[in-house]
């Protein structure tokens, strides 16, 4: 009987299984796009009848039913890295502390109110109470993957389906016929693999005060509000750094979470509150060693308008600044994380056993690089290619770890060749293999021109040329934004300790230099008290201040730092008979650390004050004659006494020479010609890019323009 029985269930199982599939399979055919929705249903396991009862619900509503069908075909890709259950409820009383101060110091800001001392104080016990009940979270880890075609409740994609719909049939922000739009938006449940724990209702909670004098229609003034509340998240958080994956509320360690789990976060947020918004990633900055991710929001004009969330204003991209319009263009190839499986991807594409790089081992990249770039279509031919062992070869740019992959292509093996598409201009590429975690060119280096042509870099050993070098890596234009906005700021002498005598020693006309600079005083006075300040209340970002006067004593002068040589004959210039002024360091803040007083007076000009002034009090009135003094800066030029090893390509980096550096610049002679080079400070230093030289000059790959020397 138990038998009979059994086999009874099996036969009206299968009797079940054909008529949803013939269902499902015809309602599917009936839309823009063959959802595969049969397979997802084979392999639910259990959770079957959980999606069988989704698509049942929606049966007689043809759209409803066709993002049911997405959502169940596509989710077959998705997952969670195990779940986790709370025993305590400290992480509610975390986020509803965090929440609360959030709220309530950036309304201040926004009010323009002046923050008050108390402020600051309570500042400092909420991060106190915070980073306690964080670090008191107690967990039950399940540390197996949960698939969700395998677990996702039936209830959760009903009510999720509908609230998606609701948000896209009611924001002036998103086209109410474009399904695609839709589909990458408001619809997923999830924008990563992150664990689905997120409270009920806590975006619209957490931002009605916020955004409830808001135009719901304002993407720039709705995102802007929310970067404000994610710094002063960011700084309420500061120094938690909590281990445990806590799924949503991994928001109580912002200050620690990746870009990567930011955008997440973020993207909940702004979609949750019908703003349609994207996540894009590049999988390396042509001027970094690392890559990074953002969002990406429309507007009601349909603009798309990308910001990293936390330190980055929509508006900043359409001004001067430190991140402005310009400051995408440093990404390589451009990514889309969506929903959707996208074809094509490498892990389709590849051999059963073949190694990929990491960054696209996912079915998730949509290529929307032409959003950002000027770019072309390239067919290059190849060699020494494992035919055997790999499908693929990918596209790379050359960063201070090697050449880094940003694209993957699959090769003719009939016509060794392998083509790219959307492929940036004006960068220097090479196709590589992977294998052991490591690259393996198999073409020459070459330049993609503005016209589309492909210019190999190869060197000339003919003709030699010599080599006048100053730096191994170029301005960082953010440094330089940071220079330029301290233009008018002042030295200053004083004998009130609050300057309110002042006499200006010298204003910045121009920007500062990114090195050690001189400035000779002209002023006759002897002053206790000397300060750099900026014009506009901001951080110094000053690295190094040192006062000389005349020696008045029978000892040697002391000389700490030496200005920046460039030529022999400038050491004409450097005055070595003055001696150094000692005295203590202060600042504005009264509350300033003796660390970030002496990072102006420790002679490295990697370390800077975040003072808004910052002075030296000599102890007595000194009669000041020269100042020298260095702003934030990456410190990739030539540091004298170091050693630097120089190298050239050609099919792969040849070592040329080692110097020590006896002045700020470097002379190599000989070099082989036409190529790209390299410059390392073996000393210390790692940021390094390749650069070639024409005319007496470096032009860096991928940051100055090559086309006017190629």
């Amino acid at each position: 009987m138990i038998i009979k029985k059994k086999n009874q269930t099996i036969c009206f199982g299968i009797f079940i299984l054909l008529v949803f599939g013939l269902s499902f399979s015809c309602s599917t055919k009936e839309n823009s796009k063959n959802y595969n929705v049969e397979e997802a249903l084979l392999i639910s396991k259990t959770n079957k009848i959980e999606l069988e009862n989704v698509l049942e619900y929606f049966k007689d509503d043809s759209e409803k039913l066709k993002a049911a069908e997405f959502l169940i075909s596509n989710m077959i890709s998705h997952y969670s890295y195990g779940d986790v259950k709370f025993i305590n409820n400290n992480h509610k009383k975390a986020l509803e502390l965090l929440n609360l101060n959030s709220r309530e110091q950036f309304l201040v800001g926004l009010n323009r109110v002046k923050v008050k001392k108390e402020i600051w104080d309570k500042n400092k016990k909420v991060k106190k109470e915070i980073d306690s009940l964080v670090n008191g979270i107690k967990i039950l880890k399940n540390t197996i993957t949960t698939k969700d075609v395998e677990t996702l409740n039936g209830n959760f994609l009903i009510a999720h389906i509908e609230k998606a719909f609701t948000k896209w049939k009611t924001s002036n922000l998103i086209d109410k016929n474009n399904f695609e739009e839709f589909a990458e938006t408001f619809l997923p449940y999830r924008y990563g693999n992150e664990q689905l724990n997120t409270p009920k209702n806590y975006p619209r909670d957490i931002t009605f005060e916020l955004l409830k004098n808001t135009n719901p229609n304002d993407t720039k003034g709705v995102v802007n509000i929310l970067k404000g509340y994610f710094s002063r998240i960011h700084r309420l958080t500061s120094g938690i750094k909590k281990k445990d994956n806590i799924g949503f509320y991994n928001i109580l360690k912002w200050w620690d979470l990746y870009c990567d789990d930011q955008v997440v976060i973020a993207a909940q947020i702004l979609n949750d509150i019908s703003i349609p918004t994207y996540i894009d990633c590049t999988p390396i900055w042509l001027d970094q060693t690392l890559g990074h991710s953002w969002c990406v929001s429309k507007d009601s004009l349909g603009n798309h308008l990308p910001f990293s969330p936390f330190y980055q204003s929509v508006d900043s991209l359409e001004n001067k600044g430190i991140y402005n319009k310009n400051y995408f263009k440093r990404t390589s190839k451009v990514f889309r994380r969506t929903f959707e499986i996208q074809k094509q991807s490498a892990l389709d594409l590849k051999k059963e056993n073949e190694e990929i790089p990491g960054f696209f081992k996912t079915q998730h990249w949509k290529d929307v690089t032409d959003n950002y770039h000027k770019t072309t279509s390239i067919s290059l031919q190849i060699r020494g290619f494992n035919y055997a062992k790999n499908n693929l070869a990918y596209l790379a740019v050359f960063t201070a770890k090697g050449w880094i992959p940003v694209d993957y292509g699959l090769v003719n093996q009939n016509e060794s060749k392998v083509s790219f598409y959307k492929v940036p201009k004006g960068i220097v590429y090479n196709v590589v293999t992977f294998s052991n975690q490591k690259t393996i060119p198999v073409s020459s280096a070459f330049y993609v021109k503005d016209d589309g042509r492909i210019i190999k870099v190869v060197p000339s050993l003919r003709d030699k040329t010599d080599m006048y070098v100053l730096e191994k890596y170029p301005e960082k234009e953010r440094l330089l934004d940071f220079r330029i906005e301290r233009i008018n700021s002042k030295f200053q002498g004083s004998n009130n300790p609050k300057f309110k005598d002042a006499e200006d020693l010298y204003e910045f006309k121009e920007a500062p230099k990114n090195y050690i600079e001189s400035i000779d005083i002209k002023s006759d006075n002897k002053y206790r008290y000397l300060r750099f300040v900026t014009n506009n209340n901001l951080p110094t970002y000053i690295s190094l201040i040192e006062c000389y006067g005349n020696n008045q004593s029978d000892n040697p002068p002391i000389q700490k730092s030496i200005p920046y040589i460039f030529d022999i004959k400038d050491t004409i210039n450097v005055n070595n008979q003055l001696t150094l002024l000692q005295g203590k360091l202060f600042s504005n803040n009264k509350n300033t650390s003796s660390e970030n007083l002496n990072c102006v007076f420790d002679g490295n000009i990697e370390t800077y004050s975040r003072d808004k002034w910052i002075g030296v009090d000599f102890g007595e009135p000194k009669k000041i004659e020269e100042i020298r003094y260095a702003l934030r800066s990456a410190n990739n030029r030539i540091n004298a006494g170091d050693l630097y090893k120089l190298f050239y390509y050609d099919n792969g980096w040849v070592y040329f020479g080692i110097q020590k550096a006896k002045y700020n610049f470097l002379n190599f002679e000989n070099v082989p010609s036409g190529t790209m080079y390299m410059l390392k400070n073996i000393t210390k230093g790692k940021e390094e890019l390749p650069f070639m030289y024409k005319n007496g000059k470096q032009y860096f790959a991928n940051h100055d323009d090559l086309a006017e020397i190629l």
